[in-house]
C-alpha cells in the first residue's frame, strides 16, 4: 500500500475528497476498508470529516468498521454528529453503528451533536434512541452541554424527551426509607 504524507493511503484520500468510484476501484482492488492514518482515522472518518455520504455507503457495503474509534477514540458518527451531517448520521445509525459510545473524553455523538447546536441531529438520535442522560467523564449530560454552549433550540428539544433516569438514584433511595 502507498503512503502518502502524514501516513494516509489512497483510501483515506479518495474517501475525505469524496471519491466514490475511486474508493469503489481501490476496494475492488483488494485496498482495506479500515487501514488508517498515524491519528487512526479510517477512510470511514475521513468521509465523515466532509459528510460524503455515499463514500460512506460504499465503505459499509463493503464490510468498514462502523464503530471503530481514531486514537482519540471518536467514531465517524461521532464526527460526523460534530459537524451536523444528518445524512451521514443516519446513514451510520441504519448500518447499526453504537448510538452511546464514547470517546476518551466520554463524548458520544449526542454530547457532540448538543455542543455543537445541531438541532436536527440531536432529534434524530433522540428518536434513534441515543441515551440523553449518559455522563462524559467530566459528569455532564447533553443537557448540561446545551446549556452550557448557549444552544436554546437544542436545550428546549432534550427537555421534550422524557428522561430514563427521571431522579437521582440518591432521591429513589431517600423516598423508599
Amino acid at each position: 500500500m502507498q503512503v502518502f504524507f502524514w501516513g494516509e493511503g489512497r483510501t483515506c484520500l479518495a474517501a475525505r475528497y469524496g471519491h466514490v468510484e475511486v474508493v469503489h476501484c481501490l476496494l475492488e482492488a483488494g485496498a482495506d476498508k479500515n487501514t488508517g492514518n498515524m491519528a487512526g482515522n479510517m477512510p470511514l472518518h475521513h468521509a465523515a470529516l466532509l459528510g460524503h455520504v455515499e463514500v460512506a455507503r460504499c465503505l459499509l457495503e463493503a464490510g468498514a468498521d462502523k464503530d471503530k474509534a481514531n486514537r482519540a477514540g471518536v467514531t465517524p458518527l461521532q464526527q460526523a454528529a460534530q459537524h451536523d451531517y444528518l445524512a451521514f448520521v443516519r446513514c451510520l445509525v441504519e448500518a447499526g453503528a453504537d448510538k452511546n459510545k464514547g470517546d476518551h473524553l466520554g463524548m458520544t455523538p449526542l454530547h457532540v451533536a448538543a455542543k455543537n447546536g445541531c438541532l436536527e441531529v440531536v432529534r434524530f438520535l433522540l428518536a434513534a434512541g441515543a441515551d440523553k442522560d449518559q455522563r462524559n467523564n467530566s459528569g455532564l449530560t447533553p443537557m448540561q452541554l446545551a446549556a452550557r454552549y448557549g444552544n436554546v433550540d437544542v436545550a428546549r428539544c432534550l427537555l421534550n424527551v422524557p428522561s430514563v433516569r427521571s431522579e437521582p438514584e440518591w432521591m429513589c433511595k431517600r423516598r423508599r426509607n
